[in-house]
Protein backbone atom coordinates (compact mmCIF):
# COMPACT_ATOMS: atom_id res chain seq x y z
CA UNK A 1 0.00 0.00 0.00
CA UNK A 2 1.23 3.48 -0.80
CA UNK A 3 1.36 6.27 1.78
CA UNK A 4 -1.49 8.20 0.19
CA UNK A 5 -3.70 5.11 0.17
CA UNK A 6 -2.92 4.44 3.82
CA UNK A 7 -3.64 8.05 4.79
CA UNK A 8 -6.95 8.12 2.93
CA UNK A 9 -7.99 4.82 4.51
CA UNK A 10 -7.07 6.12 7.97
CA UNK A 11 -9.06 9.31 7.38
CA UNK A 12 -12.06 7.24 6.30
CA UNK A 13 -11.82 5.10 9.45
CA UNK A 14 -11.69 8.18 11.70
CA UNK A 15 -14.54 10.00 9.94
CA UNK A 16 -17.16 10.83 12.56
CA UNK A 17 -14.92 9.71 15.45
CA UNK A 18 -12.54 12.63 15.78
CA UNK A 19 -14.46 13.94 18.79
CA UNK A 20 -13.56 10.79 20.73
CA UNK A 21 -10.12 10.24 19.21
CA UNK A 22 -8.82 13.69 20.14
CA UNK A 23 -9.42 13.42 23.93
CA UNK A 24 -7.97 9.89 23.89
CA UNK A 25 -4.76 11.10 22.30
CA UNK A 26 -4.51 14.32 24.32
CA UNK A 27 -5.40 12.52 27.56
CA UNK A 28 -2.69 9.95 26.96
CA UNK A 29 -0.19 12.69 26.19
CA UNK A 30 -1.12 14.67 29.30
CA UNK A 31 -0.95 11.59 31.53
CA UNK A 32 2.44 10.60 30.10
CA UNK A 33 3.74 14.15 30.65
CA UNK A 34 2.45 14.12 34.24
CA UNK A 35 4.06 10.74 34.93
CA UNK A 36 7.27 12.00 33.33
CA UNK A 37 7.28 14.91 35.78
CA UNK A 38 7.09 12.63 38.83
CA UNK A 39 10.90 12.15 39.00
CA UNK A 40 11.24 15.94 39.18
CA UNK A 41 9.08 15.86 42.29
CA UNK A 42 11.33 13.13 43.66
CA UNK A 43 14.40 15.33 43.11
CA UNK A 44 12.67 18.28 44.76
CA UNK A 45 11.74 16.16 47.78
CA UNK A 46 15.27 14.76 47.90
CA UNK A 47 16.79 18.23 48.02
CA UNK A 48 14.46 19.20 50.86
CA UNK A 49 15.36 16.08 52.83
CA UNK A 50 19.08 16.63 52.26
CA UNK A 51 18.80 20.22 53.46
CA UNK A 52 16.94 19.06 56.58
CA UNK A 53 19.59 16.49 57.59
CA UNK A 54 21.71 17.87 60.44
CA UNK A 55 24.89 15.93 59.68
CA UNK A 56 26.34 14.61 56.48
CA UNK A 57 27.12 11.08 57.62
CA UNK A 58 27.95 8.30 55.23
CA UNK A 59 25.12 6.11 56.57
CA UNK A 60 22.56 8.84 55.98
CA UNK A 61 23.91 9.48 52.48
CA UNK A 62 23.89 5.76 51.70
CA UNK A 63 20.34 5.36 53.02
CA UNK A 64 19.15 8.43 51.16
CA UNK A 65 20.69 7.21 47.90
CA UNK A 66 19.06 3.79 48.17
CA UNK A 67 15.79 5.33 49.31
CA UNK A 68 15.79 7.59 46.28
CA UNK A 69 16.45 4.61 43.99
CA UNK A 70 13.63 2.66 45.62
CA UNK A 71 11.26 5.61 45.27
CA UNK A 72 12.22 5.91 41.59
CA UNK A 73 11.29 2.25 41.05
CA UNK A 74 7.97 2.75 42.83
CA UNK A 75 7.28 5.87 40.73
CA UNK A 76 8.09 3.96 37.53
CA UNK A 77 5.65 1.21 38.50
CA UNK A 78 2.99 3.80 39.41
CA UNK A 79 3.49 5.56 36.06
CA UNK A 80 3.16 2.23 34.27
CA UNK A 81 0.04 1.42 36.25
CA UNK A 82 -1.47 4.78 35.25
CA UNK A 83 -0.43 4.85 31.59
CA UNK A 84 -0.70 1.18 30.55
CA UNK A 85 -4.50 0.79 30.85
CA UNK A 86 -5.10 3.96 28.88
CA UNK A 87 -2.67 2.81 26.19
CA UNK A 88 -4.26 -0.63 25.86
CA UNK A 89 -7.77 0.86 25.92
CA UNK A 90 -6.84 3.41 23.27
CA UNK A 91 -5.36 0.69 21.08
CA UNK A 92 -8.47 -1.46 21.56
CA UNK A 93 -10.60 1.51 20.51
CA UNK A 94 -8.54 2.18 17.36
CA UNK A 95 -8.03 -1.45 16.33
CA UNK A 96 -11.66 -2.32 17.05
CA UNK A 97 -12.74 0.43 14.68
CA UNK A 98 -10.27 -0.78 12.06
CA UNK A 99 -11.76 -4.29 12.39
CA UNK A 100 -15.21 -2.87 11.67
CA UNK A 101 -16.52 -3.21 15.23
CA UNK A 102 -18.57 -0.45 16.82
CA UNK A 103 -16.38 2.09 18.60
CA UNK A 104 -17.47 3.08 22.05
CA UNK A 105 -15.88 4.58 25.11
CA UNK A 106 -16.74 1.34 26.93
CA UNK A 107 -13.70 -0.25 25.22
CA UNK A 108 -11.45 2.26 26.98
CA UNK A 109 -13.30 2.10 30.31
CA UNK A 110 -13.02 -1.69 30.30
CA UNK A 111 -9.22 -1.47 30.56
CA UNK A 112 -9.41 1.21 33.26
CA UNK A 113 -11.06 -1.21 35.72
CA UNK A 114 -8.56 -2.24 38.43
CA UNK A 115 -8.57 -5.94 37.52
CA UNK A 116 -7.89 -5.28 33.84
CA UNK A 117 -5.55 -2.37 34.55
CA UNK A 118 -3.14 -4.75 36.27
CA UNK A 119 -3.34 -7.11 33.29
CA UNK A 120 -2.68 -4.20 30.94
CA UNK A 121 0.31 -3.20 33.07
CA UNK A 122 1.63 -6.75 33.01
CA UNK A 123 1.19 -6.85 29.22
CA UNK A 124 2.99 -3.54 28.66
CA UNK A 125 5.87 -4.51 30.97
CA UNK A 126 6.20 -7.95 29.31
CA UNK A 127 6.20 -6.34 25.88
CA UNK A 128 8.85 -3.80 26.91
CA UNK A 129 10.96 -6.57 28.45
CA UNK A 130 10.79 -8.62 25.24
CA UNK A 131 11.70 -5.58 23.16
CA UNK A 132 14.66 -4.90 25.44
CA UNK A 133 15.89 -8.49 25.18
CA UNK A 134 15.60 -8.46 21.38
CA UNK A 135 17.42 -5.11 21.25
CA UNK A 136 20.24 -6.54 23.39
CA UNK A 137 20.45 -9.55 21.10
CA UNK A 138 20.47 -7.29 18.06
CA UNK A 139 23.18 -4.94 19.40
CA UNK A 140 25.34 -7.64 21.02
CA UNK A 141 27.53 -8.37 17.95
CA UNK A 142 28.24 -4.66 17.47
CA UNK A 143 29.02 -4.37 21.18
CA UNK A 144 31.53 -7.22 20.94
CA UNK A 145 33.11 -5.59 17.90
CA UNK A 146 33.35 -2.23 19.66
CA UNK A 147 34.75 -3.78 22.85
CA UNK A 148 37.35 -5.72 20.87
CA UNK A 149 38.37 -2.65 18.91
CA UNK A 150 38.73 -0.57 22.06
CA UNK A 151 40.70 -3.34 23.75
CA UNK A 152 43.09 -3.59 20.81
CA UNK A 153 43.45 0.19 20.61
CA UNK A 154 44.24 0.38 24.32
CA UNK A 155 46.79 -2.39 24.08
CA UNK A 156 48.47 -0.76 21.08
CA UNK A 157 47.97 -3.87 18.90
CA UNK A 158 46.28 -1.99 16.08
Amino acid sequence: MQNETTKSRARALLKGHKGTATPLLLGGFALAALCGALPLLLDFAGEKVTAALPLDTSAATWGFRWGKAGAAVVLALAATLLCAPLRVGREAWYFGGADGKKRSIARVRFWLQPRWALKAMRFVVALAWRKLLWAVLYFLPGGFLLAGTLWQARGGAM
